[in-house]
């Protein structure tokens, strides 16, 4: 149902405005979508991926270069760059350059999820 109605609001398009009861009707299914546990746990997932990834939270950062080995058992953005730097190149110098929050557009998730998380400017 949910996806029967995106296309028919994108084929109900006429100009620029799409029908306004078939709108509301999308929106309204959007919302609901985006309630769904595995819609949620699958957000959550993601937020959680990038925010490993780039090393977001502070209390995982400074584990991840202060630790020993076993608090890096993933790959992070430092990873990738240790691997293309110079010889020399350790990751306390790398972590300077990583962000504390991430820029992210938000393409087709209905309902803005990732702009309830602080890390994020969506």
């Amino acid at each position: 149902r949910f996806g029967q109605l995106q296309q028919q609001v994108l084929r109900s398009t006429k100009g620029s405005s799409p029908d306004a009861q078939l709108a509301a009707a999308y929106r309204d299914a959007a919302l609901g979508n985006m309630r769904k546990r595995w819609n949620v746990a699958f957000h959550e997932w993601c937020v959680q991926a990038i925010e490993y990834y780039y090393l977001l939270d502070t209390e995982l950062r400074e584990r991840w270069l202060h630790g020993s080995r076993g608090d890096r058992p993933r790959v992070t953005v430092i990873s990738e760059a240790l691997r293309k730097a110079a010889p020399g190149t350790n990751r306390h110098q790398l972590a300077q350059e990583l962000p504390t929050r991430l820029k992210l557009l938000d393409l087709g998730s209905c309902a803005n999820y990732f702009a309830r998380h602080s890390t994020f400017d969506v």
